[in-house]
Parts: structure tokens; sequence; C-alpha cells
């Protein structure tokens, strides 16, 4: 009886509670499996299984930019220009170099743990929500997230696309997506250098013999590639600007980007007859007015886009010039005498004076019209050297002149004549004296 029970209770043991949770999950990840492997299936991208030439330069919307060649045909990854950003800060990119690199996906088992565990998920997300960012803050926000960059060290916009990017964010097809550029040493190229990655637009998928050709109603980009540059420049001449005469302006076009390729020519028209050529210009204009700017942007592809604005140029407010102060320069005390005064406006603005006689009195004038001349009568009570100031205003600026006076006590340079009469009054006088006396002794 005994041995019987012992049996009956084993028995029922034999399905306990945890192998019951146990069998329950992995029914349940049995069931979900299909729906992660539909997930990642939508990532479906054809990149060469052979190692493939890169150039990479700096570049104007992207970190790099950068040029693929040797690239297999029939590919998802074609010879061309791509949008580049670097992925590691402890090695060096050299710039305009041949480097060998395989093209791989972020998931490709040949990269580097490191590499392949860093959450490329948030990198998809801020490549395709990135609008408005300047490439310093989407290149700081993806140092961060891959390279350890510190977060105090990110601009408020980085730190924003760094907090907001999705970890489970999956490109969807036309979206764009990371494809990563592994470097492999070769002896006639540089080593060590950076890995990198691109942006690449995330083809559609090809329908099947049953299913209906799926064909995006508005598709927003385009592959990178040079064989496919299609799209047109946009050109952007920053305006409209405001000077004034003979002041430089400083001209900024790097606002123009091109969609799909590279800007490889900036050409500027300012209005006035004259022309430059660059991503920003200097020009300065010696006369008022109204001058249309143009900057024309031309593509790698031969295709061009003109943006126009205007700039506009002011004539600033100038002082009263040409200030006259027609006056004695010798004079006596206690003898009137009548002064001219007047200057010019290049504004044509009226202008008012005062007039300083170096004595302690003043006279004023309301305002006049440009280049009207007036006079005043003054005299000088004490011997001495006098400063005479015109000071001309038009209301805003100013300008003065001066002139000296000299006052005598008796009529010296200003009556030169009557000097010169007394002395051939003395000679004469001095004359008579001797002919008498000579006379007086020849008796």
């Amino acid at each position: 009886m005994k041995k019987n029970a012992l049996k009956k209770t084993t028995s029922k043991r034999l399905i306990t509670k945890p192998m019951l949770y146990t069998t329950l999950c992995l029914i349940l990840a049995a069931c979900f499996m299909p729906l992660v492997s539909a997930n990642t299936s939508t990532l479906q991208i054809h990149l060469p299984n052979q190692p493939v030439t890169m150039i990479a330069t700096d570049g104007d919307v992207s970190y790099f930019d950068i040029d693929l060649m040797n690239v297999p045909p029939d590919l998802d990854v074609t010879d061309g220009y791509y949008k580049g950003w670097c992925a590691d800060r402890s090695v060096v990119m050299p710039r305009g170099e041949k480097l060998t690199v395989q093209i791989c996906q972020s998931n490709d088992p040949g990269l580097p743990t490191s590499i392949r565990q860093k959450s490329w998920g948030k990198i998809n997300y801020i490549l395709n929500h990135k609008a408005g960012a300047t490439i310093n803050d989407v290149q700081d926000a993806f140092w961060y997230l891959l390279c350890g960059y510190p977060y105090s060290s990110l601009s408020s916009t980085a730190q924003m696309l760094a907090d907001t990017a999705q970890a489970d964010y999956i490109p969807q097809p036309g979206d764009l997506i990371a494809i990563l550029l592994k470097p492999i040493q070769n002896e006639s190229n540089p080593w060590p250098f950076q890995f990198t990655f691109i942006q690449v637009d995330l083809p559609y998928e090809e329908p099947t013999d049953d299913e209906e050709p799926i064909i995006p109603a508005a598709p927003t980009r385009i592959s990178h590639g040079l064989h496919y540059n299609t799209l047109t420049p946009i050109a952007n001449a920053n305006g409209p600007y405001t000077s004034i005469c003979n002041q430089i302006i400083e001209f900024d076009g790097s606002a123009s980007y091109d969609p799909d390729g590279l800007l490889i020519s900036y050409k500027w028209s300012f209005g006035d007859g004259t022309s430059a050529e660059g991503k920003t210009a200097s020009h300065s204009y010696p006369h008022p007015g109204i001058y249309k700017i143009s900057l024309t942007v031309i593509d790698n592809y031969g295709i061009s886009d003109t943006d126009t604005t205007n700039a506009t140029i002011i004539q600033p407010n100038r002082p009263p010039t040409n200030l006259i102060i027609g006056c004695i320069t010798n004079g006596t005390i206690n003898t009137e005498y009548s002064s001219a005064f007047g200057s010019i406006d290049e504004d044509d603005d009226t202008i008012a004076y005062t007039i300083a006689w170096g004595d302690g009195t003043t006279n004023q004038t309301g305002f006049l019209p440009s280049g009207e001349f007036f006079s005043f009568f003054h005299q000088w009570d004490t011997p001495g050297n006098y400063t005479i100031t015109l000071t001309a205003t038009d209301g805003a600026l100013t300008a003065s002149s001066e002139k000296e006076v000299t006052i005598h006590e008796t009529f010296i340079a200003d009556n030169i004549w009557l000097v010169g009469l007394a002395l051939l009054a003395i000679i004469a006088l001095l004359s008579i004296l001797l002919y008498s006396r000579k006379k007086k002794n020849t008796t």
C-alpha cells in the first residue's frame, strides 16, 4: 500500500507549475519570432562582398564627403558621392587619399564588437530627424552615442538629438540608413584610418510575381550615387542685405546645398556690374541705392540653380563741409568789422551756425540753406590775439573752423597807407630842416 501511494504521488509531480510557466513562455516566444523576423527583414539592402575604394574630404552638409569607387554594378550602393559621418574619434581620417574599405551593415558579424553593439537604431533615427541641426550638432550627437563624447560638451540642439533618438528605430523603405565603411589595411594606402558611415536611402523591396509593385506616392530621396544625380541644387543667397556706402558687406551662400550631390561652383552678381566667385564673397558700394544680388550654384552634374535678393545701400548723414570765415587778420580796438560766414552740406540739409569771437561773446543763426552766406559786425575792446571759431551743424552732425585775428591799439596793418604818408611827411620835414640848416651855414 505504501509503495502504491508513493508511485501515485510521484506521478502527480511530473507536471509542476514551473514546468507549465516554462512551456507557456516557449509557446509565446515561438509566436513572436515571426514578428521580429518581419521587422528585421525590412532592412534588406544589397552591398558588395569585396572591398572598394573610398576618398574622404571635408563636407559642406555632412562631416565628410565620401566618394566611392570600384563598386560592382547592380547593388544598392554605387560608385559616386555620399554624405558621410565620423564613427571613431581615436584615429585620424586622411583627406583626399584613396583608402580601401569594406561596405557593411551595422549588424555585420565581421565588424568589431565595440562597433556592432553601438545604438545604431538611435543613429538611424537622427539621420532621419536631423532637419534644422548644424553639421557640428549632428556629428557631436553621433560622437556622444558612438565614442563616449562628453554630454556636457554638446550644444542644446545636439543634446536634444541624442535624448530624443529612439533605440528601437527601424528605417523604412525610402528612409536613410547608416551603412558602415570598415577600414581595410592596404600597403598602398595610409593606415590606420577611421571607421565612417554613409547615409544611404533604404531601397523599396522588389515585388514578387504575384504582388503589385510598390510605388511611393511622393519619394523625397533618390540614390546618392553620381550616376543618379538628377535633383536640382538649392541656391540660397541669404539676403536681403543692408549697409552704408563704402562699407564692406559679407555675402554668404553657405546655406546653399545639393540634395544628391556636391556643389562645385558659386557665382555672385552684385547688381553694379561686378561679380565674384566662392561660397562667401565681400563687396562694397560707393553709391546709395537698391542693388539686385544673384547667386548661381552648380553641382557636380552640371545642374544649376539661382537665388536672388537685394542689397539696400544707404548714404549716411554727412556733416557740413567747406566752412568759410571771411574776416580781417589785423585790426584796432573799438572798431566794428564785418565778417562773412558760410558752409555747404553734401546732403543738402539746412545748417545752423554759432560764431565765437574769442573774447567771450558769440552770435548764432537759425537753420539756413546749404551754401547760403551771411555776415556779422563785431568789435574788440582790448588789443590781443583772438581766435574766431565757426561751428556749423545740420542738427545731427557738426563741423568747425577757426581763424586768428590780431587787434592793435592803433592802425597798423589795415592802414599802412596812412603810416606811409606819415613817414613821407617826416622825411619831407627832415629834408626841409636839413636844407634850411645847410643854407644858413652857407650865408
